[in-house]
């Protein structure tokens, strides 16, 4: 997780982290091989919460807040996985910039400080009831 407060990169952002995405697919590539991964970035500032359902998909204010979910099979794989994403995160270039480092900010340093496992969690519970009423104590009392 990191933030960008960085005016240049949020005039581009999309571009920018496109550009990131493609950094990251070609080394996380050569770095697990077949091994199957995902990556979500999210932007808590612009989309973070709504996703594709955003109305509105400009950055409205003066930074953003970028989530990225790494998850894999084992958590040392995305313990590594995480690792390169911050590095790249940092080293993205801006074409208005010279230079190799960019105005990510990480609230954690060594960002890739492992967390821990973590877990999915999903409930979809189905239950039919036998009328509309009965999943509730209904009492009726004539006064």
């Amino acid at each position: 997780m990191g933030g960008v407060r960085d005016p240049f990169i949020l005039a581009e952002l999309d571009s920018w982290l496109k550009q990131l995405d493609d950094n990251i697919r070609v080394r996380v590539g050569h770095m697990v091989g077949s091994r199957r991964y995902e990556i979500v970035t999210r932007v808590y500032g612009r989309d973070g919460v709504m996703g594709a359902l955003e109305p509105d998909k400009q950055v409205g204010g003066h930074e953003v807040f970028i989530l990225w979910d790494v998850i894999s099979d084992t958590q040392e794989l995305s313990r590594a996985i995480a690792a390169s994403v911050s590095h790249l995160a940092v080293h993205n270039p801006i074409p208005k910039w010279h230079g190799l480092i960019s105005g990510v900010a990480f609230p954690y340093s060594p960002p890739e400080l492992d967390r821990g496992p973590v877990y999915e969690f999903h409930l979809n519970p189905v239950l039919v009831p036998d009328s509309p009423t009965s999943l509730f104590r209904t009492e009726f009392e004539e006064v």
